[in-house]
């Protein structure tokens, strides 16, 4: 596998959050009516895959809050920040232990209607019993107005892990459906 040192992942954050502020301005200088930011909250639980369990925990359930920004006018594409905590339980101890999560995540939807499918890919960094992990996270999931439920699979060196999560975003995401001139 490839090692990317911490440098590299830095490099490659600051790219993709520059490359958003671009183009953010650029998409709303075309038209005054497009309002491409929502918040959203949301619940889900955590499930360690595979038989070297380096979290040192069996499940976890937790909040996140995230920053979304719809990309481009045709509403296909999205990116997002989005800042996690999730409560850690062990089934051999009363263990358990606070956990924090920080990740950037990229969308794509296949549909601009009501009922829309979405892949994506997110980056996050955890934080689990003091040490930082970096886990990349591909993913699946339905949107409906307001409320999303998706499915993302963390990708680490010897061990995966599942995350299963419903949110809510307190402004619908925008349609293409709006003129592109002002």
């Amino acid at each position: 596998m490839i090692k990317i040192d911490l440098n590299m992942k830095k490099a490659t954050i600051y790219f993709f959050l520059l490359s958003i502020s671009f183009t953010s301005y650029t998409q709303n200088k075309q038209n005054k009516y497009y309002k491409p930011y929502r918040l959203s909250i949301g619940v889900l639980t955590k499930l360690p895959l595979g038989s070297n369990n380096s979290y040192n925990f069996d499940y976890g359930a937790g909040t996140k809050a995230e920053i979304i920004y719809t990309i481009d006018q045709n509403a296909k594409f999205e990116a997002s920040i989005e800042v996690g905590y999730i409560q850690s339980f062990s089934k051999e101890s009363s263990y358990t232990n606070r956990n924090g999560q920080f990740g950037i995540n990229l969308y794509y939807y296949f549909i601009d209607d009501t009922f829309s499918p979405f892949i994506g890919i997110g980056y996050d960094i955890e934080s689990f019993i003091y040490k930082k992990t970096y886990v990349i996270k591909p993913f699946i999931g339905l949107s409906n107005d307001k409320l999303s439920v998706f499915l993302k699979y963390g990708i680490l060196d010897k061990f995966n892990s599942l995350e299963i999560g419903l949110k809510y975003s307190f402004k619908e995401r925008p349609c293409g459906c709006f003129s592109q001139s002002n």
